[in-house]
């Protein structure tokens, strides 16, 4: 995958990946930020959710290793993201559908989370 990179996730995001554990306000705790690359496409796109139900998309991110559930943020982890509260962050988004799908020899994975 290393050339799709090269060729074509020439951006960075921040993720955030879920624990599976919650504070004592019993909200989601997450693991430390990390760098990612990325193509982050503002869009607007249907897709099925994890109840089953039909929603649409802010934004689809093609990105690798990634969960529903996690938190991205298109750009580098900065000073200026509020590491203790992430969700006042305007820029960080919930990962609400990871979809994948293999090449035809299935030597690459591609893999895209909606937001």
């Amino acid at each position: 995958m290393s050339n799709l990179k090269n060729r074509y996730m020439k951006q960075t995001a921040v993720y955030w990946a879920p624990e599976d554990t919650y504070d004592d306000y019993g909200q989601p705790v997450y693991a430390d930020p990390v760098e990612k690359s990325c193509r982050w496409e503002d869009v607007a796109e249907s897709f099925v959710g994890a109840k089953g139900a039909l929603e649409t998309s802010k934004s689809v991110v093609f990105i690798d290793g990634v969960v529903v559930g996690g938190l991205l943020m298109l750009g580098e982890l900065s000073s200026s993201v509020n590491l203790v509260s992430l969700r006042e962050n305007e820029a960080v988004w919930e990962i609400r559908q990871v979809e994948s799908i293999p090449n035809r020899n299935a030597s690459v994975t591609y893999m895209w989370a909606y937001l």
